[in-house]
């Protein structure tokens, strides 16, 4: 037996050596070439109308006359690209390279299409958090229970990439939205501004959860809330990856007095008016490939909102913290992993109802309890995905459209695998709830359509950890 471990130990000790031999081989060869540069001679952009030139070389990383390495100009190139298609200003980016002829200068012509952005959006919005707990709800007259209206994006009107969008939405509820975004105000292009209005009333407002399910009360007579959010800031943009926004916000909120009685945790100081003035920092590094549907590269952000500046008598008085880091590989051969951890926490274990987050909102959910709300003090959530490109982006053109900017459809589809779980943290309302302080895991299969505008279709296959079998659609990217 010794014999026989002193072999292994000898054949190990020699794979260990040729592995060194060719690490330190091909680091021998590769110091023994000379490394060439290539300067960036001239920038030109063709097919725009409406961008200004500075705007788009800004996204690329480099300007006329710096010096790159011939080794890494791929690489610029490609990272270019990326940056200057999740912009959304643009269909189509071609990077046309021109050499000299002793290859050490470089002219670049962006060839770009412009995408349209003019919108008038047909919008519905459901009473529920989302589709599918709108879909699975057990509320009577369903259809009853839906706002519908529009949506106006106005975008990159001055060619300065602004933008703004209004939302006004009728019906079951009351719904108003206006946002104004200029990324930049200043020479160097890095500091930008932000401002909006949200507003919404409502008969019926969910002033509880029993059995890990939104429980709502509904005036006939009145609205039973009202909310109002109103909120500017500034954003800074030094490099090309990270953005840190600053806001200034204040909160106004009206609930109708049979809400505290049937739930006295909806708010501890039942004020007919709630009311707080707030700061909010938000950081985002992002590396992604392309942002509505990522399958290449990481994605960071960071959230801190305080609430309550004691200017006045305000309520709450209290902070949250949010974080999020999803990362994508490609594993080539059309095979994509991608994985995400999502955390929250805030400071006050006597949080308000009205205000407390938890799973069951936007994509932080475990999915297999797409139709569950898990109100929380704090959670961890982790989801995975395994996908298979079983149509890699392809652009499918349609002739019998006349306008350049809506005749190219690009269209991918993906096979996927998924496992989720979550921990959620809760002293406030676990009294008939039974997913609080609790693992919670979710797996299942799904099939994703990624295609024009950011769009995102999603069909799924969920079982949970209590084996229940679900069917669910959504609207934006899994991770």
């Amino acid at each position: 037996m010794k014999h026989k471990n002193k072999n292994i130990s000898a054949f190990l000790f020699l794979v260990f050596l040729l592995i060194c031999n060719g690490i330190f081989a091909q680091t021998n060869d590769t110091a023994n070439i000379p490394e060439s540069y290539i300067v960036v001679s001239g920038l030109h952009v063709t097919g725009k109308h409406k961008t200004k030139d500075p705007l788009i070389f800004r996204e690329l990383g480099f300007q006329q006359g710096d010096t790159l390495k011939s080794s890494e100009l791929a690489e610029r190139l490609q990272i270019a690209h990326t940056l200057l298609m999740n912009t959304n200003l643009f269909n189509s980016v071609e990077m046309i390279p021109t050499f000299s002829e002793d290859s050490t200068k470089m002219e670049l012509t962006l060839d770009v299409l412009e995408a349209w952005q003019i919108f008038i959006i047909p919008q519905i919005k459901f009473a529920d958090r989302n589709f599918n707990a709108w879909l699975h709800s057990d509320q009577p007259n369903k259809f009853g229970r839906i706002s519908y209206g529009f949506t106006f994006k106005f975008g990159n009107f001055t060619g300065r990439r602004e933008s703004l969008a209004v939302s006004l939405l009728a019906g079951y509820n009351y719904i108003g939205n206006i946002q104004y975004t200029l990324p930049f105000i200043n020479k160097n292009k890095t500091l930008g501004i932000i401002a909006g209005i949200n507003f919404s009333v409502s008969r019926e407002t969910n002033y509880a959860t029993y059995d890990d399910m939104a429980v709502f009360y509904r005036s006939e007579n009145f609205f039973s809330r009202m909310e109002w959010t109103i909120f500017s800031g500034l954003q800074f943009r030094k490099n090309l990856f990270t953005t840190h926004q600053f806001k200034i916000l204040y909160n106004n909120f009206r609930y109708d007095d049979t809400i505290y009685i049937l739930n006295p945790g909806f708010s501890q100081k039942p004020y007919e008016i709630q009311q707080n003035i707030g700061l909010q920092y938000y950081l985002v590094v992002d590396h992604r490939n392309h942002a509505p549907y990522p399958t290449e590269g990481y994605f960071f952000d960071f959230e801190f909102t305080k609430l309550g500046m004691n200017l006045y008598d305000e309520y709450p008085n209290l902070y949250t913290l949010r974080s999020t880091f999803r990362k994508y590989w490609d594993l080539g051969k059309r095979w994509y992993v991608g994985a995400a951890a999502n955390v929250y926490a805030c400071s006050d274990p006597k949080y308000p109802f009205y205000l407390q987050y938890g799973l069951g909102y936007d994509r932080f959910y475990v999915r297999g309890y797409e139709n569950n709300l898990v109100k929380t003090q704090a959670y961890a959530l982790l989801k995975s995905n395994l996908k298979y490109a079983v149509l890699p982006e392809k652009t499918f053109y349609l002739k019998f459209i006349p306008f350049e900017k809506f005749n190219k459809i690009p269209l991918a589809v993906y096979a996927n695998l998924f496992f989720d779980a979550g921990f959620t943290y809760d002293k406030q309302f676990t009294e008939n709830n039974s997913y609080s302080n609790t693992a919670l895991f979710g797996y299942g299969l799904g099939i994703d359509l990624a295609s024009y505008y950011q769009r995102v279709i999603r069909f799924e296959f969920t079982m949970n950890k209590q084996n229940d079998f679900g069917v669910y659609f959504s609207f934006i990217a899994p991770l």
